[in-house]
């Protein structure tokens, strides 16, 4: 199971505090940006898990933070999963600096884990994971 990149990102002086650093927070969309993005380049769109009374909510997120980024960096967000339990998947993400100042380099910022459980959206209940999801994964 090998990273893929997923996104990339331009960091907004609104992304850092009053340090000039990416604020701990800031990274959580970008995580999610990479997820979602990461489906839909296996052919499921979210808001398609959505529609058909789906949800797969965050039950638990683990971020270890490495290096600062910074205003204007360059950053690209690399992300993997796997099937973890019947109702259940593991996202995996690698957050490097490709950019800063205009020169490439290769930093890396963040290792994240997000878990999250397939629910039905009508009462938050687990439900097995669609056969579809299993195979967008792929590791069914």
């Amino acid at each position: 199971m090998t990273f893929e990149p997923t996104v990339t990102i331009r960091v907004l002086h609104a992304h850092t505090d009053a340090m000039g650093i990416v604020y701990h927070g800031a990274i959580l969309p970008w995580l999610e940006h990479a997820r979602v993005e990461y489906m839909r380049a296996r052919g499921l769109v979210y808001a398609d898990l959505e529609r058909a009374g789906l949800g797969l909510p965050v039950t638990e997120l683990f971020v270890r933070y490495r290096a600062p980024g910074r205003h204007d960096d360059r950053v690209r967000v690399a992300c993997r999963a796997e099937r973890d339990g019947r109702a259940r998947l593991r996202f995996e993400y690698r957050v490097e600096i490709e950019a800063r100042a205009g020169r490439p380099v290769r930093i890396l910022m963040a290792e994240a884990t997000t878990r999250h459980a397939c629910v039905r959206l009508s009462d938050g209940r687990p439900v097995r994971l669609p056969e579809a999801l299993g195979a967008a994964i792929g590791s069914c």
